[in-house]
């Protein structure tokens, strides 16, 4: 096989204090710099084994074509359609998903948060789901396993 994991998701953000406080409090993700060392400029969020999954870029809302202008350099004719209207939601991906445990505490922390939420069960996967958008109105399931 030659993808043998999800590496990381890469997240534009125009409100980088409430996206990373929701992955720290709510999911207890830790959050630290970016690749470029510059923490007002984005962060990584980590999981529970340490590996950064989620790349969170800030687009200061007041000079978005700055941080544009650097994804186009990068990415080139693959980072058309760049706005500041495009970066809320989930777009063409629906969700994104996390292997979690302790699915009562995560539960009791969207709660908590005042989180819209929906739980579902896939007994055929045998698992415990929990829905919920993150403060760009992305999409995440959380999956719990079943005993």
């Amino acid at each position: 096989m030659l993808v043998r994991r999800l590496n990381h998701y890469n997240v534009l953000t125009t409100d980088l204090d409430a996206t990373t406080t929701f992955y720290e409090r709510v999911l207890d993700m830790k959050v630290g710099p970016p690749p470029s060392g510059d923490r007002l400029r984005g962060a990584w969020i980590y999981d529970g084994e340490g590996t950064p999954v989620v790349h969170v870029q800030f687009v200061d809302p007041a000079e978005p074509e700055r941080k544009f202008a650097d994804i186009r350099k990068r990415l080139g004719e693959m980072a058309d359609g760049l706005s500041l209207a495009s970066m809320q939601g989930t777009g063409v991906i629906e969700h994104i998903a996390f292997e979690c445990t302790d699915y009562d505490t995560v539960a009791a922390r969207l709660r908590d948060n005042g989180l819209a939420y929906r739980a579902n069960e896939a007994p055929m996967a045998r698992l415990r789901q929990l829905f919920v958008k993150d403060p760009n109105g992305i999409t995440l399931e959380l999956n719990f396993a079943m005993a």
